[in-house]
């Protein structure tokens, strides 16, 4: 019995054997030791009927709506084989299954801390929080690299990574031996041929997607155009831009990373694929109020041409062609718009703001103020 128990029960015993010997009344002995007369009675007849003066349980003997034996291992199992998921997916994978008469989402979560398996430090982290969202498959994707990692045979891999926004489907985790805009371009065409196209591809800031605070255009961007697709880029320094690629990175390290071994690019891509299947098909998101992504998504009508088509501009704008050395040259002064534009045709268009106007396609891709003789934008809009 503990210190501290030993020290309660001893005055509890001090107590009866003092109101059974008079040596007080009950209500100045209930006063000297701080309890009420009702618990005072109630260890005076404990002591007289034979019972411990332990505290005794509070728990019912009969408990007709506690969770079956059965029920509840099931719910230990299938959180030992998911370590990451909480009770409400838990419970909606098991009803998914079939399984009927299974407990509420709270009883779930108090078997979970019964047994170990649940803290309150691991709830707060994965608390969920509003995200913006677009409002039909295919109008955002989003892309990155997780982080890379070293592999079995001291090789590294560079997990690429593409997501719809709406659905939250993954659309792929693709082991790459390097982040070269080659084997980028290799996945996206893969990609596009299965799925279709997107509106909008969201990605970071950095190579090989965009060029940070550099000058000019990527072979990306001009890509992405030629598909009639916008890039954007998140802010530098603010991941929350990409905040569901940053979320299924998370769940990416903590049920599949955290808890295997990668042999080589082979057995990275083996791995990869049956997690995608895994987390479109099977696992609940609490986004889609517990439904699997897969059943969100739908590919896009927009299928990747066979030949990219040559851009046609209005009559209002100047063709012009771009130099292999990234330049274009306007009413006799060279203005830089980037060298994966080379040897293309961009159209140029004379504001009213003092302003000119540099187009790609069906996108603005510059401004430079005539003023103040200096680019004053260099983000893409679509016309």
């Amino acid at each position: 019995m503990p210190w501290g128990e030993r020290i309660l029960m001893d005055l509890r015993a001090e107590f009866v054997s003092a109101y059974l010997e008079g040596v007080n009344s009950m209500s100045a002995l209930c006063r000297e030791y701080g309890i009420s007369r009702k618990t005072g009675y109630k260890w005076v007849e404990r002591y007289r009927t034979g019972q411990s003066l332990c505290d005794q349980s509070r728990r019912p003997k009969h408990s007709p709506c506690k969770t079956p034996a059965e029920t509840e291992k099931l719910i230990i199992r299938t959180r030992q084989e998911h370590p990451a998921w909480g009770a409400a997916k838990l419970l909606k994978v098991l009803q998914n299954q079939g399984i009927h008469d299974l407990p509420s989402t709270s009883t779930v979560g108090n078997i979970l801390r019964r047994n170990h398996l649940i803290s309150p430090r691991v709830s707060a982290i994965h608390r969920p929080y509003k995200r913006f969202e677009r409002a039909h498959p295919n109008e955002l994707w989003q892309m990155d690299f997780k982080g890379d990692f070293l592999m079995e045979n001291h090789q590294r891999c560079y997990p690429l990574t593409v997501l719809d926004d709406c659905s939250r489907c993954s659309l792929g985790v693709h082991a790459l031996p390097n982040q070269r805009w080659a084997e980028v371009r290799s996945v996206l065409v893969s990609l596009f041929e299965t799925y279709g196209l997107p509106d909008t591809f969201l990605s970071d800031n950095g190579p090989p997607w965009g060029n940070g605070q550099s000058r000019g255009m990527t072979e990306f961007e001009v890509w992405m155009m030629q598909l009639d697709i916008l890039p954007i880029h998140g802010r530098a320094l603010h991941p929350q831009t990409q905040g569901k690629e940053e979320r299924f990175h998370r769940t990416m390290k903590e049920e599949l990373l955290s808890v295997t071994t990668i042999k080589d690019l082979a057995d990275a891509q083996r791995q990869f694929d049956a997690f995608v299947t895994m987390y479109n098909t099977v696992r609940p998101h609490h986004a889609l109020k517990l439904d699997v992504p897969c059943k969100h998504y739908t590919v896009s009508k927009r299928r990747l041409p066979n030949t990219l088509s040559d851009p046609m501009y209005d009559d209002k704008f100047v063709v012009c062609r771009v130099r292999m050395n990234g330049s274009t040259r306007y009413n006799g002064k060279e203005y830089y718009v980037g060298s994966p534009l080379a040897d293309h045709t961009i159209a140029v268009e004379e504001l009213p703001d003092d302003c000119l106007r540099f187009c790609f396609y069906n996108f603005e891709i510059a401004k430079f103020d005539l003023i103040d003789n200096c680019f004053i934008s260099r983000k893409i809009f679509r016309l």
